[in-house]
């Protein structure tokens, strides 16, 4: 079974192929935007009948898209908020694993929320929440 490490290093490579976005599987000191960092372990469901080990995790992802005073900061929360397109979240997280290295079984990105501004390291960003399940392996 995959350890809740491997599964944050997984959803952050996915949301890698995103051209231009900077992603990491933990909190990092600084960051620089558009970042998607890849948040703890939200909750955990068990005895479930998804995937084999029956328990579903739920990550907290969080989207800095640019500074709150930039212009292009909604522009760019815009394109990873679609649901389908080169730069969307969703579409890249949500990607059938191609290797045996993957450490879901599915994942299912939930919703997005928290549409605000956000404070990391003094500097306001736009950005949102995503909420990310995953079967584990």
């Amino acid at each position: 079974m995959a350890s809740v490490a491997q599964c944050r290093v997984d959803l952050a490579a996915r949301a890698d192929v995103i051209s231009g976005l900077k992603c990491y599987d933990k909190i990092p000191e600084t960051i620089d935007p558009p970042s998607f960092v890849v948040g703890p372990l939200d909750s955990m469901t068990y005895n479930l009948t998804a995937g084999p080990t029956g328990a579903i995790w739920v990550f907290l992802c969080r989207l800095y898209a640019a500074r709150a005073d930039s212009w292009e900061a909604q522009i760019l929360l815009d394109s990873f908020v679609a649901p389908t397109g080169a730069s969307s979240i969703k579409a890249a997280l949500e990607v059938e694993a191609t290797s045996n290295t993957s450490s879901s079984h599915w994942t299912n990105v939930r919703e997005a929320r928290g549409f605000a501004v956000y404070s990391f390291g003094g500097v306001d960003y736009l950005g949102c929440e995503f909420v990310v399940e995953m079967a584990a392996a």
